[in-house]
């Protein structure tokens, strides 16, 4: 297993090579997981999905906090940290590919209750954007929630078009400060 140290680097190296897959130069840190979940309601969270999980910090939070019978489904697709993952969480569903969650639930007949979102959409075209926020929704339960974070407001527009409420805070134990949306339809 790597060192914080060594996945630090690792992360800004991978970064570097593609800002558009690793939104950030250093991972994400335990305060924003912490403020990210902190209002979970993880005795009635059925199925938890993770979008763009990275080093893990969110994941183990749910791992932690999810009701053994729980679902989670977490989705990387950087190859080293889907391995990483993948051995460190082996109860729960990985996989590689974000686009690919609609399918997973369909295929199980069932919809998330909470999604839990890193992924870096102020990096991406706005079809992109569009095209995967649609998805996320249609996701979730009717009482879902999508808890995402950026690093700017940019998304806040797009996330109109999806959820009826949006509450928004922001974490400045991160660096950089992160921006908190908990949305629900």
């Amino acid at each position: 297993m790597e060192t914080n140290v060594s996945l630090s680097k690792s992360f800004l190296f991978k970064f570097l090579k593609d800002p558009k897959k690793i939104g950030s130069v250093i991972p994400s840190t335990s305060y924003l997981a912490k403020s990210m979940t902190k209002n979970i309601n993880w005795q009635s969270a059925n199925v938890i999905i993770e979008l763009g999980a990275g080093t893990g910090i969110m994941t183990e939070t749910i791992f932690q906090e999810a009701k053994q019978d729980a679902k989670v489904i977490v989705a990387e697709q950087d190859p080293e940290l889907y391995s990483m993952l993948q051995i460190k969480y082996p109860n729960f569903i990985h996989i590689k590919n974000a686009e690919d969650i609609n399918y997973i639930l369909q295929e199980k007949n069932i919809k998330s209750d909470y999604i839990i979102c890193s992924l870096p959409f102020s990096a991406w075209p706005k079809s992109v954007i569009k095209e995967y926020l649609a998805k996320i929704a249609d996701c979730l339960t009717e009482s879902g929630e999508l808890i995402m974070f950026q690093y700017s407001p940019y998304i806040y527009s797009y996330l109109l078009k999806h959820f009826s409420k949006i509450r928004v805070s922001y974490t400045l134990m991160n660096i950089p400060p992160a921006i908190i949306y908990r949305c629900s339809k």
